[in-house]
């Protein structure tokens, strides 16, 4: 059987779980401020050691 791509891998089997326990996949913009999102899966969000595959925020108003 061949290997899942990373990409699909997220897409297929991570993604859906992390909508059905209710954050909001959004990809990543370099001109949002992290306090325009709320309970958020920020997707590829950049760090010093290279993009996070999800950034899961949460901020309260």
């Amino acid at each position: 059987m061949p290997e899942e791509a990373e990409q699909e891998t997220r897409k297929r089997r991570i993604d859906p779980k992390l909508e059905a326990s209710g954050w909001k996949l959004i990809k990543y913009h370099e001109s949002k401020s992290l306090s325009s999102y709320l309970s958020h899966a920020i997707e590829e969000y950049p760090t010093s050691n290279g993009p996070v595959d999800y950034a899961l925020v949460i901020l309260t108003r």
